[in-house]
């Protein structure tokens, strides 16, 4: 009889703990599945605000370069190419905002400012040649945030996973 009874009472102990073990095993899992939606989420929408962002800098440095040959050249219309250049820095600004939000680096933070700057000084532009280097060196600027972007992609160290 007291064989019995440890029989029992090692087989209730055996499924507790195996209940056990398999709910706390399956929260694990839960929250891992959680966590790297999350993760995922975040990744999506970050991509998505530095995305946003480089199409409307890239857009706002051909309007301004565009103003800019149509204020030194008769055969544009000058008031459509700056009401064009204005509407693309509002486009850019908003671009800048939304990137701003969807990370915390700092340093991404201040080299896209510094691009949208780069771009606006297309305007104070000299010559031609210099109103091109000024161009070019937006879309250097513009490059540079890319490559911070990327270092600083939420969950880049798991996209491998």
């Amino acid at each position: 009889m007291s064989t019995a009874l440890v029989a029992g009472l090692l087989g209730l102990f055996g499924t507790a703990l195996g209940a056990g073990l398999t709910t706390w095993t399956t929260r694990q899992t839960t929250a891992r599945s959680e966590q790297r939606a999350w993760l995922e989420t975040r990744r999506q929408e970050f991509r998505s605000a530095v995305t946003q962002f480089a199409s409307a800098l890239l857009a706002y440095r051909l309007a301004v370069a565009d103003h800019w040959l149509a204020q030194h050249h008769d055969d544009r219309d000058a008031a459509a190419a700056s009401a064009q250049s204005y509407k693309s820095r509002a486009v850019a600004l908003d671009g800048l905002y939304v990137l701003e939000l969807s990370s915390d680096d700092g340093q991404l933070t201040k080299l896209a400012r510094e691009a949208v700057d780069t771009a606006r000084t297309i305007r104070y532009a000299d010559s031609q040649d210099d109103m091109e280097t000024r161009s070019n060196n937006a879309r250097t600027a513009l490059e540079k945030v890319i490559v911070q972007a990327r270092l600083v992609e939420p969950g880049r160290d798991r996209v491998k996973e």
